[in-house]
């Protein structure tokens, strides 16, 4: 799995620099599915719904909110009735534990991820693209470190995702600068190259599968 970008709540441009790594996400050929994954019952895990919520209150079509969350262990029956969403380019939202250096960080990666997997959990992967957000600590006692997450830093990560995902969504302008985004101008903005699930294959190059 690659990380495309990572940020802090504590950078004054973290949005900005979201916003122009998603951009690409939001102009690809298929439709974007974002689900966002989590519970309200556990603070740590609550990002997802969170994140839901806000985008929801935006008018952005989501799954997973506090209403209607959906949590590590719902991922396999709504990916079994959603033919695993192949027709779209699913961008899955969620809260993990890390290193304590890293926490209030904000992660775009490409690539799949199974939820739960840092308590324990083995469950069917999901998602083209992800962002976690890194919330405590982990490596010992994961549920107790999610129990004594603090709401202020979950919530401050759910409003830069949420914020970063309207920006790219809406807007060809992530800041002041009158330019207009493309595939290749976004990446490049955020120092990567294009994403290899986005890349267009020559005419008469077939990849192996």
């Amino acid at each position: 799995m690659e990380t495309l970008l990572s940020v802090s709540i504590t950078q004054h441009d973290a949005k900005i620099q979201l916003s122009k790594a998603l951009k690409p996400i939001f102009k690809s050929e298929k439709p974007v599915k974002i689900i966002c994954i989590g519970t309200d019952r556990l603070t740590g895990d609550s990002l997802g719904p969170l994140v839901g919520n806000l985008l929801q209150k935006a008018s952005i079509d989501v799954m997973g909110t506090l209403k209607n969350p959906v949590t590590a262990i719902d991922i396999e029956k709504v990916l079994e009735e959603n033919n695993g969403f192949k027709d779209y380019c699913v961008l899955a939202i969620d809260a993990c534990l890390g290193r304590s250096e890293n926490v209030g960080e904000v992660k775009l990666r490409e690539g799949s991820f199974s939820p739960g997997s840092g308590v324990g959990k083995d469950l069917p992967p999901v998602g083209d693209f992800n962002i976690i957000g890194i919330v405590n600590i982990g490596g010992f006692m994961e549920y107790m470190m999610l129990q004594n997450t603090r709401l202020n830093l979950v919530y401050e990560q759910a409003e830069l995702i949420s914020g970063a995902i309207q920006t790219a969504i809406t807007s060809d302008f992530v800041d002041d600068e009158p330019e207009l985004f493309s595939f290749e101008w976004a990446c490049k903005a955020v120092g990567h190259p294009l994403p290899k699930s986005m890349q267009i294959e020559p005419e008469g190059e077939k990849t192996n599968v």
